[in-house]
């Protein structure tokens, strides 16, 4: 009992000594290493395994183990050209090494959460000087990190927090190279976040006097200022080149597309403004920020503490000077949040400014509350009276003994009953055999889907698919007009009874195999599927073929099918060649399907 009284003691040391800092940060390690390897656990569950934005910024990595896989395939091309240089060059520079992409994406997230806590600790006790307040800081951060996707996902978002806390840390010590350092890494790996950086720095020219911010005179924080602007700019200068498939949407045009509309792929205008401003995906100031673990909403209390309780608790004079980060992170986040608004969608979506500041700022102020909580209670634990404790001493005593030891284990413990918690959205193939199937072709064939299935089958297979629903963003108008063109005409040669009409479709973009379904010809699955809703005239069109006439596609997926796996049937289009180049042979005049081991070429 006495060796606990002394540990607890250690972390509320308000003049903390080196064992004390040591013994909180061996902590909060602890807790980072816990949670990172239950999601590797999760990561290696199974096979076919990959987070779901993996889907985006990691399938096309294959072709840094094997150049020829996915040869000249848009999606492929687009995806690698929205790649940050930093981001790319990283896991480049391992897959040179061997390691393939997807297995070093999985171990990542672990080693990312392990350097990031020492950083956040430091910020944390920058702040307020408890060791306690450093660990739950680590703790919450943790915990939000693994009961989102950011940090699992391994993709470019992974990597702001391993850079921002150096920088602020490296901010409020006015560090030259530290600032530098940072500011040219997060350029380099998630470049949105760089402006954040630009805007605390400028803000750090001048000091708050009340309500009122005036500059310094000039000295170490304006050097800081322009060297970090100017290696800002030279990182940036890459991302300011047209890119290939642009020019990007403008928000006048957005809002005429059904992507960006309630129920399209990416939506972001919703009809509800609470909902547009405040906590619409992409579009609403809070978003993902306060979600959970609730105890995040104890950081709230901080700007309640610097308006008006400060005069009684006493608690914003006990935090230390970089308290100013709190007002200048806020203002920044604020200012490009509604200056991205402005500009819509040239930087690109406004949440991407508060999402993690302000998070990181719930986690702070939440962490100072818990701490200070935990303080004043330790005070009527601890710390004995000089006089006789008669019943109400006791009592005292032993409600604020329950009521820390609430704090304590609530904290520690609550998200553990939470069934998203170290839950991170992986993405699991339900479909091996039609990976393995697809990935024994030869590396340049064409798979044509519109099924749910076609978002997996590039990063499990690594073969080139020719559209799919999750890789359909309408970003790019350039990207998103082939997307949409391939949508249609697939459509249109899925439903049609014209052989010639898909004859024409297979030619044009060399489809070698073509996947369906149980709810490809059903109308009422076909009228419910959110993806054929974004093609009205081309869905009306279809529903309409089905009425009148069996589509060819249906006629062929009993003769010619090479693959059945569950629900997914894989048609091979040389199988049928001849009965489309033919309309009036008949399906008897199919070869059976047992003699197309591997799929044929349907070009030329």
């Amino acid at each position: 009992m006495q060796l606990f009284v002394r540990l607890w003691q250690s972390l509320l040391n308000p003049r903390p000594t080196a064992g004390d800092r040591q013994f909180a940060l061996a902590l909060s390690l602890g807790f980072a290493a816990l949670y990172g390897c239950l999601g590797l656990r999760q990561a290696f569950r199974g096979a076919y395994i990959i987070a779901d934005d993996g889907r985006h910024h990691l399938f096309w990595m294959q072709r840094f183990l094997d150049p020829d896989l996915l040869p000249q395939d848009l999606i492929t091309d687009y995806f690698q050209s929205l790649a940050p240089w930093g981001y790319l060059h990283f896991y480049k520079l391992f897959a040179l090494g061997g390691v393939s992409p997807f297995l070093l994406s999985k171990i990542l997230p672990l080693v990312l959460a392990l350097s990031l806590t020492p950083f956040c600790f430091r910020l944390a006790l920058q702040l307020y000087p408890l060791p306690l307040g450093g660990f739950f800081s680590c703790l919450l951060l943790n915990q939000s990190l693994w009961l989102a996707s950011d940090l699992a996902s391994a993709t470019p978002r992974a990597f702001i927090y391993p850079f921002f806390l150096p920088f602020l840390c490296a901010l409020n010590q006015t560090s030259l190279w530290g600032c530098a350092i940072t500011i040219a890494l997060q350029s380099l790996f998630y470049p949105p976040l760089s402006l954040v950086y630009l805007g605390l720095l400028t803000l750090n020219l001048g000091q708050w006097r009340g309500w009122r911010w005036r500059l310094k005179p000039l000295g170490k924080a304006h050097r800081l200022w322009g060297v970090s602007t100017i290696v800002a700019l030279v990182c940036l200068v890459p991302y300011a080149a047209p890119n290939p498939y642009g020019p990007t949407i403008t928000g006048a045009e957005a809002r005429l597309l059904p992507d960006f509309l309630e129920g399209g792929r990416s939506v972001f205008f919703h009809a509800n403004p609470l909902v547009y401003w405040f906590t619409g995906q992409d579009s609403g100031l809070l978003e993902t920020s306060m979600k959970e673990p609730i105890t995040l909403i104890l950081g709230l209390a901080i700007p309640l503490v610097a308006l008006g309780w400060r005069s009684s608790s006493g608690l914003w004079q006990q935090l230390l000077p970089p308290k100013r980060l709190f007002a200048d992170l806020g203002l920044t986040a604020l200012g490009l949040f509604v200056l991205a608004h402005l500009t819509l969608f040239r930087l690109y979506s406004p949440n991407r400014y508060t999402q993690h500041t302000f998070g990181l700022l719930l986690v702070l102020g939440a962490a100072i509350v818990l701490a200070q909580g935990c303080r004043l209670l330790s005070q009527l634990w601890i710390h004995p009276s000089s006089q006789p404790l008669g019943l109400r001493g006791w009592l005292q005593r032993g409600l604020g003994f329950l009521a820390l030891g609430a704090i304590a284990l609530g904290t520690v413990f609550y998200p553990c009953t939470l069934t998203s918690f170290i839950e991170p959205e992986y993405i699991q193939g339900q479909q091996p055999q039609l990976y393995q199937f697809l990935a024994q072709q030869p590396k340049d064939i064409q798979v044509a889907a519109l099924i749910p299935e076609a978002d997996n089958i590039n990063t499990f297979s690594g073969r080139s698919v020719l559209a799919s629903w999750e890789q359909t963003r309408p970003y790019h108008v350039g990207y998103h007009r082939q997307i949409q063109q391939r949508v249609t005409a697939l459509m249109a040669a899925q439903y049609t009874a014209d052989p010639a009409v898909l004859l024409q479709v297979v030619q044009t973009y060399g489809i070698d195999v073509w996947l369906l379904d149980n709810s490809s010809f059903d109308p009422a699955a076909m009228a419910q599927n959110r993806w054929f809703q974004q093609f009205p005239t081309a869905l009306d069109q279809a529903l309409a073929h089905l009425h009148t006439a069996t589509p060819v596609l249906q006629q062929l997926q009993g003769s010619c099918q090479v693959l059945t796996e569950g629900e997914v049937v894989v048609v091979d289009l040389a199988c049928g060649r001849s009965y489309l180049q033919s309309p009036i042979a008949g399906r008897n005049t199919l070869k059976p399907p047992d003699l197309y081991p591997k799929v044929g070429r349907s070009r030329g």
